[in-house]
């Protein structure tokens, strides 16, 4: 089962894991009344919320939702509404959706983080060795599991117990591969540890934060968030 990235965004938060201010809107006008909310001065990220990844560069069926793709940022108040209209009701094919697309029923809105850089974090199983495989990038551009078999030096993969937590020196890798400053370094262990208490306690298959920003103070924002879980641990 997949869920929402608004939805995996409140578990994580559960776990310390930090991300831009905001929320769930059904309609514009609580789209406005969210962004405002969330942040008195824009700008303001507009997410469609569909189970599917390459959201920003797809595109609406409908002429009336505009050019733009699915995710949108709004540097003005005035633009919240309009541009909340364009999207709420409309159908957004990406990469992901087949061409037929998926409708649009509810945005995420939030507000716009400025960070230095973002790197890419995920939990999965390995079942050949009945542990949890980390994988962490600089950056993903498309499947990572192409990425994974074309250019595989690009990510780091190690092996996480199903109980306790991240050795020190499993996290001393993942600072050193992504060349992590001393203030970023410090917020690595709870984004770790967080995510992989998360993936025990729902019996998630996969946890992925695509992007992660890092910024400039060091602390560690999610961008985006997927979660999937055992069709088994729906109760």
């Amino acid at each position: 089962m997949n869920i929402h990235e608004y939805q995996a965004k409140k578990i994580l938060s559960k776990y310390g894991i930090k991300m831009p201010a905001g929320g769930i809107a059904y309609t514009p006008k609580e789209a406005k009344r969210v962004a405002i909310s969330s942040s008195l001065r824009g700008p303001w990220v507009l997410k469609a919320q569909i189970q599917s990844g390459a959201r920003k560069k797809g595109y609406f069926l409908e002429k009336s939702a505009g050019k733009t793709g699915g995710i949108r940022t709004v540097k003005s108040r005035k633009d919240i509404i309009p541009q909340a209209e364009q999207m709420l009701g409309s159908t957004l094919v990406t990469m992901q959706t087949g061409p037929k697309g998926k409708f649009v029923s509810r945005l995420y809105i939030e507000s716009f983080e400025q960070v230095k850089s973002v790197f890419y974090i995920g939990l999965v199983i390995a079942r050949e060795t009945a542990q949890l495989k980390l994988l962490i990038a600089e950056t993903i551009k498309g499947n990572i599991s192409e990425v994974a078999i074309n250019t595989p030096e690009n990510i780091l993969k190690m092996n996480l117990s199903l109980k306790g937590k991240a050795t020190p020196e499993q996290l001393q890798n993942v600072v050193d591969f992504l060349k992590l400053d001393k203030r970023a370094a410090k917020n690595v262990e709870g984004l770790i540890n967080g995510i992989h208490q998360v993936f025990i306690d729902y019996d998630a298959t996969m946890i992925e934060i695509n992007p992660v920003g890092i910024k400039r103070n060091g602390e560690l924002l999610a961008l985006d968030a997927k979660i999937s879980f055992d069709d088994n641990a729906l109760y």
